[in-house]
């Protein structure tokens, strides 16, 4: 077996564990102001990805961060997407299924690390989400 056929086999096993789907969507700086009323209306966001995903949590508990005036919980997840899913930092996942915990729909998390490397069988980011009081 070359690298490459057990790459792309390694692949499908890993796309066959994928139970959660997701959209991924990055921000694109810029916008509109009106000048009349001074209002800024920033650029809608792109959709770079919906479909098949797998998101863990990494731990049963999260860190307490200060948030302003308020202490608020930061909690980090993993996730895995297609290896050519093109995911980059303060991208923002927000899941729409989840065979196993249907508490993760509608939940928005925001992409602080993505993993590059040729020969990975997914491609893995590490989400954080803040919940306040």
């Amino acid at each position: 077996m070359s690298i490459d056929s057990a790459i792309a086999r390694f692949r499908r096993r890993q796309q066959d564990l994928f139970r959660d789907e997701a959209t991924v969507s990055r921000r694109v700086i810029g916008g509109v102001l009106d000048t009349t009323s001074n209002v800024w209306t920033p650029t809608a966001a792109t959709i770079i990805y919906a479909g098949p995903c797998l998101l863990r949590a990494f731990t049963w508990e999260g860190t307490d961060v200060q948030y302003g005036d308020a202490e608020t919980r930061l909690r980090r997840v993993r996730a895995k997407f297609p290896p050519d899913t093109d995911i980059l930092m303060d991208d923002v996942v927000v899941p729409s299924a989840s065979i196993y915990d249907p508490s993760l729909i509608g939940v928005s998390f925001r992409v602080t690390d993505a993993f590059r490397d040729g020969w990975q069988v997914a491609r893995t980011v590490i989400l954080e989400e803040i919940t306040g009081p």
